[in-house]
């Protein structure tokens, strides 16, 4: 299954495409090569390259508003922290507290 050809319709004739692998991208061996491809092997390859690179940046928005979200859990955890302090100590308002 690794060299398939299929005919279908085309404008002019019938035209074939040749499934080989999803990683070669040399011309007579790019993932889906037709007899007339509308595409250089260039940019399938940056087509490709920019979406790694999307799929990189999502990551790292994701992991930021993670950490983001920890710091704010943590914040709110030493605030409470500081009004129980506060109230054990005898100070009617937490925001007294140095």
């Amino acid at each position: 299954m690794n060299r398939m050809i299929f005919l279908f319709p085309a404008r002019y004739g019938y035209a074939s495409v040749r499934l080989i692998s999803l990683l070669d991208f040399n011309r007579a061996e790019s993932p889906i090569y037709l007899s007339i491809y509308p595409f250089s092997d260039t940019m399938v390859t940056s087509f490709f390259i920019l979406a790694a690179i999307i799929v990189i940046l999502e990551v790292l928005v994701l992991a930021i508003e993670f950490i983001e979200n920890f710091k704010g859990v943590r914040s709110t955890c030493l605030d409470s922290h500081k009004e129980v302090t506060a109230i054990g100590k005898g100070f009617a308002n937490p925001a007294q507290v140095v």
